[in-house]
């Protein structure tokens, strides 16, 4: 089982969505 390496992508890929989403936060309304 690879549950070790899919935790790790997993969390890369969660961290990407948040980083994103706190991105789209910053930009002015339009």
């Amino acid at each position: 089982m690879n549950t070790y390496r899919n935790l790790i992508v997993w969390q890369k890929a969660m961290n990407l969505v948040t980083t994103t989403y706190e991105i789209t936060l910053e930009f002015p309304k339009t």
